[in-house]
């Protein structure tokens, strides 16, 4: 998928779908109630955050709250983190 994303970013400016992305992998998502956004550990391509499991609720207030709602043209556009607890 990244990839496919990287190459979608190769092309002209007037033939993309999008402006940007950010790719987030989490560990395994796990229900109930969140530990909360702040505390989750992120990491990048070149250096992964390691972990085993996270919370669903705060993978979704984490994305929600840093890449929808937080300055998109952050140091995370055009490439892939992962969030764990």
């Amino acid at each position: 998928m990244q990839e496919n994303l990287k190459s979608h970013m190769q092309s002209p400016v007037e033939q993309r779908v999008l402006s940007g992305f950010t790719d987030v992998k989490a560990s395994l998502l796990m229900d109930g109630e969140g530990f909360g956004w702040e505390k989750l550990r992120i990491g990048h391509s070149m250096k992964p955050a390691v972990g085993y499991t996270v919370k669903r609720v705060d993978v979704g207030e984490f994305v929600f709250e840093r890449l929808v709602r937080g300055e998109w043209e952050g140091e995370w556009v055009g490439d892939s983190i992962t969030v764990t607890s």
